[in-house]
C-alpha cells in the first residue's frame, strides 16, 4: 500500500498532488519525517524518565515528599535563598557598623590622650632643666609624674571602651548578656 502511494497522484481540492520519492534514499519527505519524528520522540521520552528520576532523587535528598510537586519544592528553595541572602546582607551590615564603633572609640581615645598630653605640654607646666635635675621626695609631683598621668587616663579610657566593646560583643553572642 506505500508503494501505491508513492506512486499514485491524488486530486485534493481540484489541485494534482503527488509524493514526491527521493532518488537517493527512495523516501518520501512525510516517510523521512515519521522516521526522525520517531526517534526524537524516543529521546524526548527516556529524558522525561531520566528527568522523574533525578527529581525523585532531589526529594529525598532534601527530605521531602515524593509526590510533593516541582514548583512548591523549587518555591521553597527559593524563599529560603532569597530569605539567606537578606541575612547575610544584615549580618554584613551589622559588621560594618560594629568596625565604625571601634574606629570612632579608637578616635575618641586618641583625642583624648591627645588632649591630656597637650594640657601637660603647656608651657607653665613644661620642666626647665633645673628642676628636672632636682631630686623631690615622696608626695610631690614633678612634670613627668603629670604628663604620665595623663597617659595612664587616656589608656584607662581606651580599657573602659574595649570592655564595653567585649560586653556588647557578648550579648550579641547569647543573647541574654551572660557568657
Amino acid at each position: 500500500q506505500l508503494s501505491e502511494q508513492r506512486t499514485e497522484v491524488r486530486q485534493i481540492d481540484g489541485q494534482q498532488h503527488y509524493n514526491k520519492i527521493d532518488h537517493l534514499t527512495g523516501r518520501t519527505p512525510m516517510e523521512k519525517f515519521s522516521l526522525r519524528s520517531q526517534q526524537v520522540v524516543k529521546e524526548a521520552v527516556d529524558s522525561i524518565a531520566e528527568l522523574k528520576e533525578n527529581y525523585a532523587k532531589l526529594l529525598e535528598y532534601f527530605g521531602e515528599d515524593e509526590s510533593m510537586p516541582s514548583d512548591a519544592f523549587f518555591g521553597t528553595i527559593n524563599k529560603f535563598v532569597v530569605s539567606f541572602e537578606t541575612a547575610a546582607q544584615e549580618v554584613e551590615e551589622a559588621e560594618k557598623k560594629r568596625q565604625k564603633e571601634k574606629l570612632r572609640a579608637a578616635a575618641k581615645a586618641a583625642a583624648l590622650s591627645k588632649k591630656i598630653s597637650t594640657t601637660n605640654a603647656s608651657p607653665s607646666n613644661a620642666p626647665n632643666k633645673k628642676s628636672s635635675k632636682k631630686t623631690i621626695g615622696p608626695g610631690k609631683r614633678t612634670n613627668a609624674n603629670v604628663s604620665n598621668k595623663g597617659s595612664e587616663i587616656a589608656a584607662d579610657a581606651a580599657a573602659t571602651m574595649r570592655s564595653q566593646e567585649n560586653c556588647t560583643e557578648s550579648t550579641k553572642t547569647d543573647g541574654t548578656g551572660t557568657e
